[in-house]
């Protein structure tokens, strides 16, 4: 299939080892990415596999692009700061006052979908996941985005940001003892071709930054992270067992309480 095709051109491009053009770097211009390229539009996908488990596992993805006037580490730690607020809010919303999932997590894509040439917008996705009774997954993914939107809209609350800063710092405490933190810093530094300068200042400018916004963490650069989505183009997909009955989606919408202070639609269930 297409998976297939993207995989045979990507080893078809690698020059062999005892040539000389196996040594030679390049420009980030010379490089040509696989193509692929976010979904246009809303995606709904619900798979349905045998499984042992009865839980289902829902991932909502939403694509973003970095404003290309400021600096895109400091971007990307800025978007990373504010996925660790939405965590924390789905975490308190979908896990402890509704129970309706088991576990929730939000991650960063960085290197899915943008192309090495540095004259070209930095796009990545921002990745909600969580695992929940198949019978919730529907009503989970509408109180996902609905606390999306109340971001978009409010901003974090001083409490968030509190636990977003003491998070951070002992997330990133705990990853510099180990040697995988420096080694992946390090590969990074040295194959990023989107930034100039030598590997040894990208790895300093990467840490300043980082520090940098922490420092500068507040509900308007929450706001301004999570702007950069691009809330009209997201995809939805949900693995079910197939072991269960049809699942019926059309219940009831769960809205939140405070959306109704948003002017912002809310994501509309899968019908």
């Amino acid at each position: 299939g297409r998976l297939q095709r993207l995989v045979e051109k990507w080893l078809a491009s690698i020059p062999p080892a005892a040539t000389p053009e196996a040594n030679r770097r390049r420009e980030p211009a010379e490089l040509t990415p696989l193509g692929v390229r976010f979904p246009r539009g809303v995606t709904h996908k619900r798979l349905s596999l045998p499984m042992i488990d009865a839980g289902s596992s829902t991932q909502l993805t939403w694509r973003f692009t970095f404003d290309a006037s400021r600096h895109e580490y400091l971007q990307t730690h800025e978007l990373s700061l504010a996925s660790k607020v939405l965590e924390m809010r789905l975490m308190q919303r979908l896990r402890f006052e509704t129970s309706a999932v088991y576990q929730t997590s939000v991650r960063l894509d960085l290197g899915t979908y943008s192309a090495p040439d540095p004259s070209t917008p930095f796009e990545g996705t921002l990745i909600v996941s969580f695992s929940s009774d198949a019978t919730r997954a529907a009503s989970s993914v509408e109180l996902a985005g609905g606390e999306l939107q109340l971001l978009l809209c409010e901003g974090a609350t001083e409490a968030d940001l509190t636990s977003a800063r003491q998070i951070s710092a002992r997330e990133h405490e705990d990853a510099t003892q180990t040697n995988q933190y420096w080694l992946s810093r390090l590969a990074h530094a040295v194959s990023s071709g989107r930034v100039e300068g030598a590997a040894e200042d990208r790895f300093r400018v990467w840490e300043e930054l980082r520090l940098r916004a922490l420092a500068d963490l507040s509900a308007q650069t929450v706001k301004r992270a999570l702007g950069r989505l691009d809330m009209q183009n997201f995809t939805v997909v949900t693995l079910v067992p197939s072991t269960l009955p049809p699942i019926c989606t059309n219940a009831t919408a769960i809205v939140h309480e405070s959306l109704l202070r948003c002017v912002a639609p809310p994501i509309e269930p899968h019908a």
